[in-house]
């Protein structure tokens, strides 16, 4: 790594843009949405990262158990040419080099996308639900409930990622994702801290993992040290993670979570 963490500035010019061409989107559709097949998440996720200089790079991979369940928490880092699914696919793609890609990662996405824009038209929020929850399918994500929505309905998704972490897989989850849509980290969900602390219960490990742009331009991950939770309050629980993820990212992206 060239430079300390309180070196690294980031040069908007070279920035790599990421999007999705018109023929990807098609195929993706018709082989989900008309063939209705399962897809390999990290496989995708190569696919996705494709392209021209800077390429993304990766830190300290071999911080990630390489078997057994573990929870990867994710900042949601956006600019302007990247939005955080591309962040998740890096994450993905380089887990699934370190854990033989089964059992897969299981994203935590929310179940709503609201004012999407596509190329700068205006996409329905309804055909942006009915999308997430065709990816959703197509991958085994869970989607998860903005905090309006009903207690049983987020207790029930709480269930089920306890069943998938049973299962040996690693759950991915970025906890700031109803209030970050930034590169600086944002507050994380209300509950987000209390539900990965039952989630871990002091025996599942979790493991932070911070993505920015670095100084030349280039995605970068930056993976954490494994740690637990147990029978922390929501507050305690957040500022924990977020301040773990935090540790990872440059002084001027740990935004409220700074002094963490």
């Amino acid at each position: 790594m060239s430079g300390g963490l309180a070196e690294m500035t980031f040069d908007r010019g070279r920035a790599r843009s990421y999007g999705f061409s018109l023929g990807y989107i098609v195929r993706w559709l018709l082989s989900v949405a008309v063939l209705r097949r399962r897809r390999r998440l990290s496989r995708d996720s190569r696919e996705m990262l494709r392209g021209g200089p800077p390429r993304p790079r990766v830190h300290g991979i071999e911080q990630v158990p390489s078997e057994g369940p573990c929870i990867v928490v994710m900042n949601h880092y956006e600019r302007p040419g990247l939005r955080v699914w591309w962040c998740a696919a890096l994450v993905g793609a380089v887990l699934a080099t370190r854990r033989a890609e089964e059992p897969p990662v299981h994203w935590l996405i929310t179940d709503r996308f609201e004012r999407f824009r596509y190329f700068g038209l205006p996409m329905p929020d309804r055909l942006m639900a009915w999308l997430l929850g065709k990816i959703g399918e197509a991958y085994g994500l869970l989607l998860v409930a903005k905090p309006d929505a009903e207690v049983r309905s987020r207790s029930a998704l709480l269930r089920e990622a306890r069943e998938i972490l049973r299962g040996g897989a690693v759950l991915g989850v970025t906890p700031e994702a109803a209030s970050g849509s930034g590169p600086e980290l944002a507050p994380a969900w209300p509950g987000s801290g209390a539900a990965l602390s039952w989630l871990s219960s002091g025996a599942t490990p979790l493991v932070p993992v911070a993505v920015h742009d670095e100084e030349d331009g280039a995605l970068v991950a930056r993976f954490g040290a494994p740690f637990t939770l147990e029978r922390a309050s929501d507050e305690e629980g957040a500022r924990a993670v977020m301040g773990a993820v935090a540790a990872l990212l440059p002084p001027e992206l740990r935004g409220v979570y700074g002094e963490a």
